[in-house]
């Protein structure tokens, strides 16, 4: 016999689930009680709007964020690339590693109307966009700024960077293959991979 510490009856041992590795070994708080807890903790979550991963809501939630802020059909801004599991919602102006703290931003989102400063795109153009500040796709503009605080360069510096990237960029425009010729002069010259 044991006394659950929740309702503070005594019950027999069957009565409480197995805890651990040991037979011995039993949970603090009876089986009806535990069902009580649990289904206090999933009331508590629904009505705080997470939900969970694996259930039909968290899909369908998903899936109508994805199209509304891709105008109807979840694709990839960026590549295009429509398969839902490779989807996933970027933060346009950065602070996604803040939001995920707080839970589902699906259900957040469709509870806030879905609010600018989001967009969809596929995990892979997300984390080029996150790691290096530009995709390799060339769908989504560089961000240069984002690019200089992950390499910490100094203002005066990045300022010099980004004129000749610019000027780089528009010799390519200009001139097409000799301007790649000549990109790769300058990065020879500079220790760059030849």
């Amino acid at each position: 016999m044991k006394t659950c510490t929740r309702c503070l009856e005594r019950l027999p041992d069957a009565s409480f689930y197995k805890r651990g590795g040991s037979r011995k070994d039993r949970s603090s708080v009876c089986q009806d009680c535990k069902r009580e807890v649990v289904a206090e903790y999933n009331d508590k979550r629904r009505s705080a709007g997470q939900i969970s991963y694996s259930s039909r809501q968290y899909h369908t939630t998903r899936y109508e964020v994805l199209s509304a802020y891709s105008d109807g059909v979840p694709a990839c801004a960026c590549c295009g690339e429509r398969l839902l599991e490779f989807l996933s919602i970027d933060h346009v102006d950065g602070g996604g590693s803040l939001d995920r703290m707080s839970g589902s931003i699906y259900g957040r989102l469709k509870r806030l109307g879905f609010p600018p400063g989001f967009r969809v795109l596929c995990h892979c153009c997300n984390q080029s966009l996150g790691a290096y500040g530009y995709c390799p796709h060339g769908g989504v503009k560089p961000s240069l700024h984002s690019f200089r605080a992950r390499v910490k360069m100094p203002a005066h510096l990045f300022g010099n960077y980004v004129e000749s990237l610019r000027s780089l960029f528009r010799q390519l425009e200009r001139d097409g293959a000799a301007a790649v010729l000549a990109i790769r002069r300058t990065l020879g010259r500079n220790g760059g991979a030849r």
